[in-house]
Parts: C-alpha cells; sequence; structure tokens
C-alpha cells in the first residue's frame, strides 16, 4: 500500500514526533519500480537532505526489510527500529514471498487480465481485508489500492526487485520492535 495507510498513527504522532513517511518506489505516488536496496537508498538519501542525524524507523510489510538494511548499514543514525508486520525476514527473494502472498499468480493475473483484476482479488486477500466497519477506513483502503501502479506485477523484466535482503535482526545492534497484530498472516 502506500503512506496514506500511515494518516492516523502520524497524526497521532506529531505532537511529540517529527514524523516523516515516504512512498517505496512504484507504491502509492512514487515512481519507478519497486527495490528494496533503491528503497533504502532513498530513505537514506531523504534523512541526509533532512539533516536527520539520528531517526527510529518503521517499517510495515516489505518495508521491514527496507529499515533493517538501512539500520544495518548505518548504525550511528538509527536510533531504534519498529516492524510491523513483517513478513519472513532474512535472505528473500520474489519467489520466497509466494509464502505470505501468491506473488507468481498475482503476476500472472496482472498481466493476462490486467490490474483491474488483480486489484478485485487483492480486495479479497486476507492482507487487504479490514476488520473495522468504518467507512473511511475502507474508503481509504479502496483508493490505496486503486492507484497502486503494478509495475512489480506487469513488467516482463526479470522480477529481481526485492534483490538480497540479507539483513536479518542479527545484523541490527538498535533495540527492535516486532509488531503482530491478532489478524496479520
Amino acid at each position: 500500500l502506500d503512506l496514506d495507510m500511515w494518516e492516523a498513527q502520524a497524526a497521532a504522532l506529531t505532537s511529540n514526533f517529527r514524523v516523516i513517511r515516504l512512498d517505496r518506489r512504484g507504491f502509492g505516488l512514487s515512481s519507478g519500480y519497486p527495490s528494496i536496496a533503491g528503497d533504502s537508498a532513498d530513505l537514506y538519501a531523504l534523512c541526509e537532505h533532512l539533516g536527520l542525524q539520528s531517526v527510529s524507523l518503521v517499517g510495515m510489510s516489505q518495508a521491514t526489510r527496507v529499515v533493517l538494511r538501512l539500520a544495518s548499514k548505518f548504525p550511528a543514525m538509527t536510533s531504534c527500529v519498529i516492524l510491523d508486520g513483517p513478513p519472513r525476514i532474512g535472505a528473500q527473494d520474489a519467489t520466497s514471498i509466494s509464502n505470505d502472498l501468491p506473488y507468481k499468480y498475482y503476476c500472472g493475473l496482472a498481466q493476462a487480465r490486467g490490474l483491474a483484476a488483480f486489484r478485485d482479488e487483492w480486495s479479497e486477500h486476507p492482507l487487504a481485508r479490514l476488520r473495522t466497519l468504518d467507512p473511511a477506513a475502507h474508503a481509504l483502503l479502496s483508493r490505496m489500492i486503486a492507484r497502486y501502479p503494478g509495475k512489480d506485477l506487469t513488467d516482463s523484466a526479470p522480477r529481481s526487485y526485492l534483490g538480497s535482503t540479507e539483513q536479518g535482526l542479527e545484523s541490527v545492534s538498535q533495540p527492535v520492535l516486532v509488531i503482530n497484530g491478532q489478524f496479520d498472516l
């Protein structure tokens, strides 16, 4: 999904913290192709641009790999790491994420029937289901799914966008909080 997912949390935290959010490459309103290494470089460049000396990093889902990579490469810059609903952590590639979701199936679906068909099915996947009846939350999720560009699914180039992400929890010396909710897979 994208940075709008964090709107409520960002609003709640801004009275005590400086909150900075970004869309990963190829998600939300960001252009480009998803890349864990590229996303980590983008995050580091943003911190440098803003003159941030020490940051607390929060990553959700695939972004947990991004923050682990940054924390392991730049430990002096990272005060702590929070991982929300992380997929399996450690050496990963595009085929191994199928343990969390049927990635190859979604690629085939998007390529054969288009992104609209993918979006319809993705909306029914347990990772995209909301347990709340709040209409605003459902509208937000629908907007995020509708604007997902899906380049990682429709591009016919090799799916190496994840790259090597050897960074596991053991690669981080800072405090780490791992959050998994009751309904997380």
